[in-house]
């Protein structure tokens, strides 16, 4: 049987886990996965899938040098065991194209494994990121090259000499793995939150190009006094200062809720019922998975009207955009979507979960993963 190994050091740390658990899964269908990441899970299940915990969940608190060591270490240990397994192929995510990724893809490529790279960020939001180590990652360290959109894959094909190990495969739902059944008052409840008012959700990793900044300026404009602000999420390289002196220059701390922190997946699950719209204000992106998250509870959401997302969302039907980077826009649409009736937010909702149903399946990326792999 064809065997693959996922190799996500990542993982339980920004959400990832949910997403290597849904790939898996379904390419268990036609394959033996080994996915191996800081996770554990029950897997026994399913008699195809291997589960190990190799890196570290947490890294708060180590040196730099501690880091790299727990960084290459836990690669290593992985190449090694898939190596013991047979595993031939090999799936890596991408986020970044900093001189440690061309470390790890070189010593993929010395244990002599197909690699298959995901591209999350085809244009890396880290500082540190090389034109030069990504022209050498894609060209000469990859078998195939996988991309969740027609953006992304227009933003990398002229960085890539051959363009037929591009292959462009839709970022799945997560219909398998949201609590859909907690209701509004249950999760008021467990967040203490207050009944009396209305709640806008901003969800995930704070980056600055994720737009947290023009949420609040928006938000400050709102005129209702029965509505705050949820901001859930832990900040990545970003300064959280300015988005307290932003709340403070509104005079709205006693209407924003902060969760500046890693939010467990039990947690995840209220803060999104106990929501009324979610906002994905982001300045640049080329894929979100809070998207994907938030239409398969499902949620009403607002986002800013990037391409990748407009690929998602049509606006008034399965969610709604705005315009983006444009604070005024951001919220005369909230002041509209709170105003909405109920039965066009349900309408909305209905067809956002249809959306997710339908169109971004992870059988059908894990058929074309598989044929891809196999073929080559």
């Amino acid at each position: 049987m064809y065997k693959i190994g996922i190799i996500d050091h990542v993982g339980h740390k920004s959400g990832m886990d949910i997403y290597d658990m849904s790939l898996s899964t379904k390419l268990c269908k036609n394959a033996e996965v080994h996915l191996l990441s800081n996770f554990e899970t029950n897997s026994n299940l399913i008699s195809q899938l291997k589960v190990r915990k190799i890196f570290n969940t947490a890294d708060e608190g180590k040196s730099a040098i501690s880091k790299a060591k727990y960084f290459f270490k836990g690669f290593w240990k992985a190449f090694k065991y898939l190596n013991k397994n047979k595993c031939k192929t090999i799936i890596l995510h991408s986020f970044s194209f900093e001189y440690k990724d061309l470390i790890i893809c070189l010593l993929a490529k010395a244990w002599n494994f197909k690699t298959l790279l995901i591209v999350h960020d085809v244009s890396g939001f880290a500082k540190n990121d090389s034109t030069f180590v990504k022209r050498i990652i894609l060209n000469r360290l990859t078998t195939k090259i996988l991309v969740h959109n027609k953006f992304s894959k227009d933003a990398i094909i002229g960085e890539v000499e051959d363009t037929k190990k591009i292959i462009t495969v839709r970022h799945g739902g997560y219909t398998d793995y949201v609590n859909s059944s907690i209701t509004k008052l249950e999760a008021y409840a467990e967040l203490k939150l207050d009944p009396g008012f209305r709640y806008i959700l901003f969800f995930g990793q704070i980056k600055e190009v994720k737009g947290l900044d023009l949420l609040i300026e928006a938000f400050g404009k709102l005129t209702s006094e029965k509505v705050k602000l949820i901001i859930a999420g832990k900040p990545w390289k970003d300064d959280f200062s300015k988005y307290e002196k932003l709340i403070n220059d509104y005079n709205l701390n006693k209407l924003v809720v902060l969760f500046k922190r890693f939010i467990p997946d039990s947690e995840k699950d209220l803060l999104f019922a106990a929501s009324d719209v979610v906002v994905i204000p982001y300045k640049k992106i080329f894929q979100s998975g809070v998207l994907l998250t938030a239409l398969s509870y499902p949620c009403v959401v607002l986002c800013s009207d990037l391409e990748p997302n407009m690929e998602v969302i049509k606006s008034g039907e399965n969610g709604f955009l705005f315009e983006t980077n444009n604070i005024d826009s951001l919220a005369s649409m909230l002041t509209s979507i709170l105003n909405e009736n109920s039965e066009k937010i349900k309408q909305i909702k209905d067809n956002a979960l249809k959306t997710v149903k339908t169109d971004y399946s992870w059988d059908y990326a894990a058929e074309i993963i598989i044929k891809n792999l196999t073929n080559d």
